[in-house]
């Protein structure tokens, strides 16, 4: 059965490729899509998609015809399947070969073709509103068809976003091979498109890389830039320009650094003056870094967990684009807990405020001061307290003296018992006198007694007694 379904592939293909040459739209081969009265395949598809994870509520149909049911984690979808999100809800969809396809909430996505082999790890799916995340492996491949165009992702981690009120398309390449209507789309550039006319893709914002972070599990190492986006506003990553010196010295305390070439953090990145007209089947090489000559350090950094090139660059007084060009730092630019950094002699004399990391060396240059974080108050509320309930009264319930030495043995010169005090009410601490438990001693033939006073801690007294008779005193002997 596997054979049949291989030589009606190979027969389709080229109707595929000449359809996706005219207009990107995928066909379905006819074993997907059987006539009337024709049977199922029965051989089982190697490649599924399968709800994973649910949080929230979100329903699911057969296709478009169907009606609306709700569903759960472990649901296997299908081409022409249909499912959506509801509102503050989000799902998770798995593909066979690892590929993941997270959607927020108020998301609604067809399954219009998944190849059910592993011989093409090609998906698409029609979005008819919402947004969802992609991330692929290394070998898929998945289309996002919306009104506005297919979005495809190549290997990539990718979000494409659509809402139908506004006829807006939002697209972002986090990296991988992206595009739009066969349009490549640069990793680390986003892209935003209302209505028909097209615009042109432009580097992705601190707050754009926060979303990634706050969204996608995958992609947790972009929270801070969240923190950063919401101190600097819409600021892209900085750009790194050649920084140059006019008078270098090979030690940093006698170095008088002038101020650089650099580009700001906080500046705008140039955007693409025209997108290539079509995907090239890889990313373009990065543009050659101009020639720099390095700055001397003014001292090194250990990483510390949740720390970011901004802080640091605060606390010091540094550029941001000299600590990331003196580390060689990748884009998006971040640094990893334990990770050891040079901090370059490279002045910041305008800095952004926003968060401060804790300095583990004093820089020669003003930076902001860092405040150790501190426990909040408790936050007071306009509901007075209520007044403290009063504690039920003290009461001794019982004064138990119990025998446990020598109980029964009339030779014995004395016998012990222990003194157990039972109470209830008051308020806690209670105070016992001479104790709540204790043991005491006494002389055979001695009827003991003794009295138990409990004080507690709102000031009420009770006071309790007990008696014992000694009942194994020997008889006395009667006379002649």
């Amino acid at each position: 059965m596997r054979a049949a379904h291989s030589v009606l592939r190979v027969v389709w293909l080229p109707a595929l490729f000449v359809a996706a040459a005219c207009q990107r739209t995928i066909l379905p081969p006819p074993v997907q899509t059987p006539g009337a009265g024709q049977p199922l395949a029965s051989s089982t598809p190697e490649r599924s998609a399968v709800l994973k994870e649910l949080s929230g509520s979100a329903e699911m149909r057969a296709d478009a015809s169907g009606e609306w049911a709700a569903t759960s984690a472990g649901l296997i979808l299908g081409v022409g399947n249909q499912l959506r999100t509801g509102a503050d809800s989000r799902a998770f969809v798995q593909l066979t070969e690892g590929s993941k396809i997270r959607l927020d909430p108020e998301t609604a996505i067809t399954f219009n073709f998944l190849n059910p082999y592993l011989d093409s790890l090609l998906t698409a799916l029609a979005l008819d509103g919402g947004q969802v995340w992609l991330l692929l492996t290394s070998n898929s491949a998945l289309d996002v068809e919306t009104p506005l165009g297919i979005a495809s992702a190549r290997g990539a981690y990718m979000n494409v976003a659509y809402d139908p009120a506004t006829q807006t398309l939002s697209l972002m390449c986090l990296q991988g091979t992206c595009s739009l209507n066969q349009s490549f789309i640069p990793p680390n550039f986003k892209y935003r498109q209302s209505g028909a006319a097209p615009t042109l893709a432009e580097p992705m914002q601190l707050a754009d890389y926060g979303r990634w972070g706050l969204s996608v599990p995958e992609a947790t190492q972009f929270v801070p830039y969240a923190t950063e986006a919401a101190a600097q506003g819409n600021a892209t990553l900085p750009v790194i320009a050649a920084i140059t010196e006019a008078t270098p010295t090979p030690e940093p305390a006698t170095a008088t650094p002038s101020e650089t070439a650099t580009t700001e953090a906080g500046a705008a990145t140039p955007t693409l003056a025209e997108p290539p007209t079509a995907a090239p089947p890889t990313a373009p090489p990065a543009t050659p870094r101009p020639a720099a000559t390095p700055l001397p350090a003014i001292g090194q950094h250990r990483v510390l967990p949740g720390e970011t090139v901004f802080c640091l660059a605060r606390v010091y007084g540094v550029q941001p684009d000299a600590i990331i060009q003196a580390n060689d730092l990748p884009r998006p630019y971040l640094v990893q807990a334990g990770q050891l950094l040079r901090i370059p002699a490279a002045p910041w004399s305008r800095i952004d405020p926003g968060p401060v990391c804790a300095p583990q060396f004093q820089s020669p240059y003003p930076g902001l001061p860092y405040e150790p974080p501190t426990s909040e108050p408790p936050t007071p509320t306009d509901t007075p307290a209520a007044p403290p309930t009063a504690a039920p009264p003290l009461e001794i319930r019982e004064v138990a003296a119990l025998c446990i030495g020598n109980c029964d043995d009339p030779a014995a010169p004395t016998y012990r018992l222990l003194i157990i005090v039972t109470v209830a009410g008051g308020a806690e601490p209670l105070t016992f006198d001479p104790g709540q438990q204790y043991q005491l001693d006494f002389d055979r033939c001695v009827k003991s007694s003794g009295v138990v006073t409990v004080t507690s801690a709102d000031g009420q007294v009770a006071t309790g007694s007990w008696v014992y008779d000694d009942t194994a005193c020997p008889t006395p002997t009667a006379g002649p």
